[in-house]
């Protein structure tokens, strides 16, 4: 992912150095000779067409009068880098894009979210965890969101120590799992719902919070099924 990154970024400055040294494209010009114009036949010249030498239609000459000498009208068109310096632009947006789309952003890009490496020191007392009566409407709507905050009062101090990898740190101000499930984002979100019942689940194999954070950081929590963890227990 990074060699891909460092490679458009490479290509990308390409770009921009054609983009600001590039010539700036020239107008097209023309030259015009007329050989020989009638009275009353000044107006209502058509068909200009630039890009190559065109004949222009003229009006048609009265019954019995002699032909009229055609008007010869010769473009010289000198193509310049307009036309390679907006496809340079367009390439140069479309990667300027795909490098900070999040999409491209492995979890290794954007490192271990927040969590506390011990639990929390003697006397501080965490934020209770919400019971299943505070949870109503979409928060309570499947029965594992539920019963994932039964479980998680029975390890606060456990969760303490787990990172959440909905990175709910930068957009929301957590410190830990735990934040997710003192407040309702726990039963919205299906990350903090799988790494709540995967710390549970080794919890009750008799795993530490060390290596239980290790199995998040590796993300073994993403083979939990939400679908049957509500019989988790």
């Amino acid at each position: 992912m990074n060699f891909l990154k460092t490679c458009l970024a490479v290509l990308a400055g390409f770009l921009l150095g054609v983009l600001l040294h590039h010539p700036q494209s020239v107008k097209a010009t023309s030259s015009i000779t007329v050989t020989a114009v009638k009275p009353g036949y000044s107006q209502g010249f058509t068909g200009v067409s630039l890009g190559k030498s065109s004949r222009l239609q003229y009006p048609r000459n009265p019954p019995g009068d002699s032909p009229m000498p055609r008007l010869q009208v010769k473009y010289r068109v000198e193509v310049g880098g307009m036309r390679t310096r907006v496809f340079a632009s367009a390439v140069l947006f479309l990667m300027v894009t795909t490098v900070s789309a999040p999409w491209l952003q492995s979890e290794a890009d954007q490192g271990v979210p927040h969590f506390n490496a011990a639990p929390p020191a003697a006397g501080n007392k965490l934020p209770p965890i919400l019971s299943k009566d505070q949870l109503w409407g979409g928060n309570s709507q499947f029965p594992y969101q539920t019963h994932a905050y039964e479980l998680a009062a029975k390890i606060p101090k456990l969760i303490y120590q787990q990172p959440c990898y909905c990175y709910c740190d930068r957009g929301m101000g957590h410190t830990s799992l735990h934040s997710c499930f003192s407040g309702t984002h726990g039963a919205q979100c299906a990350t903090c719902l799988k790494e709540l019942y995967y710390s549970y689940t080794m919890h009750k194999q008799g795993k530490t919070a060390r290596q239980i954070r290790a199995g998040i950081i590796k993300g073994d929590w993403k083979l939990v099924d939400l679908e049957t963890a509500a019989s988790i227990n």
